[in-house]
């Protein structure tokens, strides 16, 4: 105490006694005022991130429900795909049952066989006729598919398909027609006469003749549509060969379009076949070139 009363006579300034010691403790008090908001400033930042990490973990916390959810679901979609997986192969089963039996009762009752080595005979005595005539080699471009160019060294104009009881001769429509015509040309008329004089001699072997028109979707100017453009096409190649004496009373000879929804890369087993599919089958010059041809698909009769 008397420490305290020395020190405040000592402190006796302008102010009066004690000034400097009350101005001592307020700068304490600044100080830890100061100290202590430092430090609540610290906290609260603290407590922000926790509470921004809190929000991380709940976001993902709910996308790991979405993704188990979405997990949950394709495990259910793969159970049904599974069950008619299963159905689907037992039904295969009895179907392939079935055919065996059938085969099965044709062997046994002799209904009707097919000559595969005569037919391959016939086929490639075709090709190879065709090829002789316009002094050419026909160019194997894959298995039992062949080319034979007529007016440039590069170009198959005609494409021909051997397929076991089927033979597909492909004639491209610039060695028939004039473009967007239907009168068959000189050279076009040659041609196929040189094909339908073969198959005269071959009728027996043929049970049946048919003439496929097919075209690009480039819109015609001289019809309403590329069908119908085909389907007189195909008439007039039908008319020759009956001019050459292919009786259409006796061997079955049929004329039909399917203007320029068959281009050549389609196949009659697609069923996903669409028209983005049928515009990118004709997006080139080249490939539209293709699909504008003349079909005569001959399917070789069987024997009893």
């Amino acid at each position: 105490m008397k420490n305290l009363q020395s020190f405040l006579v000592e402190d006796n300034n302008v102010f009066g006694p004690g000034t400097d010691l009350v101005v001592s403790l307020a700068a304490v008090l600044i100080i830890l005022i100061a100290v202590n908001a430092n430090s609540f400033h610290q906290q609260l930042a603290e407590q922000e991130e926790i509470l921004i990490s809190c929000q991380e973990l709940k976001i993902k916390y709910e996308h790991c429900e979405e993704t188990l959810a979405k997990q949950e679901k394709i495990i259910v979609n793969y159970q049904e795909l599974k069950a008619k997986y299963q159905e689907l192969k037992t039904k295969y089963q009895h179907c392939e049952a079935a055919v065996k039996q059938l085969s099965k009762i044709i062997t046994e009752n002799d209904i009707g066989q097919i000559d595969i080595k005569e037919v391959n005979k016939n086929q490639m005595e075709i090709v190879n006729k065709i090829a002789a005539k316009y002094n050419r080699k026909p160019l194997k471009i894959a298995e039992n598919l062949y080319g034979i160019s007529i007016r440039r060294r590069r170009t198959h104009d005609i494409v021909i398909q051997n397929d076991v009881t089927i033979q597909r001769i492909s004639f491209g429509s610039h060695i028939l027609f004039d473009v967007d015509k239907t009168e068959l040309k000189e050279n076009g008329k040659k041609v196929l006469t040189i094909v339908g004089n073969i198959f005269k001699g071959k009728l027996g072997a043929i049970q049946e003749i048919q003439i496929q028109g097919h075209a690009d979707p480039q819109k015609s100017s001289n019809f309403s549509s590329n069908l119908e453009l085909a389907a007189h096409r195909a008439i007039e190649v039908f008319k020759h060969f009956q001019e050459l004496g292919i009786d259409p009373t006796r061997h079955i000879m049929s004329a039909t379009s399917f203007g320029e929804y068959k281009p050549v890369q389609r196949r009659y087993s697609d069923m996903a076949y669409n028209n983005n599919r049928l515009k990118r089958d004709n997006n080139t010059s080249k490939k539209r070139k293709k699909n504008r041809r003349i079909e005569v698909v001959l399917i070789y009769r069987r024997t009893y």
